[in-house]
């Protein structure tokens, strides 16, 4: 519709639209449903080493609220990339692309809301190749062979070992060397589940961290029995069944030369090895004072004394034990000249030509003085007691996996069987028993929750030193279990 009019001289035409044109009046919370229900963003990626970023990456979106794609988008130049929601939801946003480990980061509505439209940044890390060429198979003993085949598979060198890789390879025993590519049944080992990664993380930390407390305990453990042992014997009248009076005596002093030499070595032993010291110094000091206070011991009770000694020795890194052992069994001095000779090369002590000056089987001052410590180390690892029998394991499947949380497992210093009171108890019941131990000999204990009965192990005892002295497991020790050792334990 067309009006024209005129004022102070001027000629005006108006037009008037008559076509109805709507009218919208939104509430606050309608308008941000509306804004919600389709919005775009925009992030950008980088490369981690050189703060680049990187072109044509492939993201993408996802709703993890009901698990579908949201959208599949690839970064442009700068790295930037786009994409839009239909529904306002959590979100996870996944970047791949060659050459690169994957990204990935989630993001909640309040993260929506706090950055707005622009998410931050995601770096990649490069992800390094590496090409090699396999060395051609060569020909190795039986030994090596099978050693090797248990440490492809994480296995420890223990007897039990052997005897599973026999039984899946029955044709092994009649052979004496095989080509390393050479095909057999290995086991399947089980892995450990992120439960019990976490439930044990703890323990392990604190099992390898230095405790003054502790260290302070383990001093005075170990001053007390100093004192106990520098003590003269012979004006208590002790009487001697069976026992040689002179033999007891050597080992009293062998043993305060070694608990002398280890003063040293405190302030660098772990917790749990520092525990483990004292449980048996204080067992050893409880036998001594009360063979003071009975003026009395037997054969019995010095046999104990020496298995206590024993185990103390593993764990102080001392070889007196198995010197004063060997030269207690001597008969002739020609033999004991022997003994030492071939310690000397095999041991490698500071100073064995006044060892040799021994004449009869009988332990020198200097001698002891050669057989402390000859290296400093205090490991504390992780093991896996995998409980087997020919029963349980298949030849063509040789799962050790199954059956599961079936055991009990303890293990214990083997001079204090008997002693449940001082057994530890692996995490459990189950197939795999974790532990964490140190450089020593132990005893086992397993129980069947299934049949509610003990079982017993074909091998009473094993070491774990076998697993450090072998250069395949520097990189053993790793708080989150990735490369856990386990240890067969063979039942009757």
């Amino acid at each position: 519709m067309r009006t024209i009019f005129t004022t102070n001289g001027y000629r005006i035409v108006c037009y008037l639209l008559l076509t109805p044109v709507p009218f919208f009046c939104l509430s606050q919370q309608t308008y941000d449903d509306v804004s919600r229900s389709s919005s775009s963003y925009s992030g950008t990626v980088f490369e981690k080493a050189t703060q680049k970023p990187i072109v044509g990456a492939r993201i993408t979106i996802t709703n993890t609220e009901n698990d579908t794609k949201v959208a599949t988008v690839s970064s442009g130049r700068d790295g930037i990339y786009y994409f839009s929601m239909q529904t306002f939801s959590n979100i996870k946003v996944q970047v791949t692309m060659s050459d690169f480990k994957k990204g990935e980061r989630s993001f909640t509505k309040n993260d929506l809301k706090e950055y707005g439209k622009r998410l931050p940044t995601i770096y990649l890390d490069t992800a390094f190749k590496i090409d090699f060429t396999p060395a051609a198979p060569v020909r190795q003993s039986k030994e090596d062979f099978v050693v090797n085949k248990l440490e492809s598979v994480n296995l420890l060198p223990l007897p039990a070992a052997y005897d599973l890789l026999f039984y899946l390879n029955p044709g092994l025993r009649g052979k004496d060397s095989l080509m390393s590519n050479d095909k057999v049944i290995l086991p399947k080992m089980p892995r450990i589940s992120n439960d019990v990664k976490r439930q044990n993380k703890d323990v392990f930390l604190s099992d390898r961290t230095k405790d003054k407390n502790t260290q302070n305990q383990l001093h005075d453990s170990i001053d007390k029995l100093i004192r106990i042992l520098s003590d003269d014997i012979s004006k208590y009248k002790i009487k001697y069944d069976g026992v040689d009076a002179g033999g007891l005596r050597q080992l009293r002093e062998y043993m305060q030369m070694d608990l002398q030499d280890y003063k040293s070595h405190i302030s660098k032993t772990s917790k749990l090895k520092a525990e483990e010291i004292i449980q048996l110094i204080n067992s050893i000091a409880v036998a001594q004072e009360t063979m003071l206070a009975l003026r009395r011991i037997g054969s019995k009770e010095y046999e104990q004394l020496k298995a206590l000694w024993e185990d103390l020795s593993y764990l102080l890194l001392s070889s007196r034990y198995m010197l004063f052992s060997k030269l207690e069994n001597t008969e002739s001095p020609e033999t004991t000249t022997r003994l030492i000779n071939n310690m000397k090369q095999n041991s490698g002590p500071a100073n064995y030509e006044e060892g040799i000056s021994f004449v009869m089987p009988i332990i020198s001052e200097a001698a002891g003085k050669n057989a402390g410590p000859d290296f400093d180390q205090d490991e504390v690892g992780v093991f896996g007691f995998l409980i087997w029998s020919e029963t349980m394991i298949s030849k063509n499947k040789p799962d050790l996996a199954d059956p599961s949380k079936r055991y009990l497992v303890r293990y214990f210093p083997p001079a204090l069987k008997g002693n449940t009171k001082t057994y530890k108890l692996c995490s459990g019941p189950a197939n795999v028993a974790i532990g964490n131990l140190t450089r020593a000999r132990y005893g086992i204990e397993i129980y069947d929750t299934w049949d509610k009965k003990y079982v017993e192990p074909l091998y009473d005892t094993f070491e774990t030193s076998e697993a450090f002295t072998n250069p395949a497991y520097s990189n053993f020790l790793i708080s989150d279990f990735k490369d856990i050792k386990y240890i067969l334990i063979k039942l009757k």
